[in-house]
């Protein structure tokens, strides 16, 4: 709306607060009715599906094997470089130094330190 003055985007957004309020004050009554009629709501319905114990398991295995496999595949580039700046014989610090110096970024986008160093590593053997 290049037209669009200030007057006309406050009424707007007045008209889409309004409308917001409304559909809030409607979910509220309705879960209201809901609890007064004796439905059950969320985790307390038993026709609602919740995790068992291994199926919880076996969700945070498989999240955790996926972020994995995306560090591998993100520092693939870097493993075998790092692993020659090890067998030189510098130190963890000086390694993430070095990276940093290069201008290498880690998967979200920080400095590099010793710690991570160390993951690339252990991912690598």
């Amino acid at each position: 709306m290049p037209d669009a003055n200030r007057l006309l985007l406050h009424v707007l957004s007045a008209v889409a607060e309004a409308e917001a309020k409304a559909i809030s004050d409607r979910t509220k009554a309705a879960l209201q009715a809901a609890k007064a009629r004796g439905t059950l709501l969320g985790s307390h319905n038993p026709a609602v599906p919740s995790l068992t114990p291994q199926a919880r398991c076996k969700g945070a295995k498989l999240g955790a094997d996926a972020n994995r496999r995306k560090a591998v595949e993100a520092y693939a580039d870097l493993a075998d470089y790092i692993a020659e700046l090890r067998e030189q014989g510098l130190s963890l610090r000086a390694i993430a130094q070095r990276l940093n110096d290069d201008g290498h970024k880690t998967r979200s986008d920080c400095s590099w330190s010793a710690t991570q160093v160390t993951y690339v590593l252990r991912r690598a053997a």
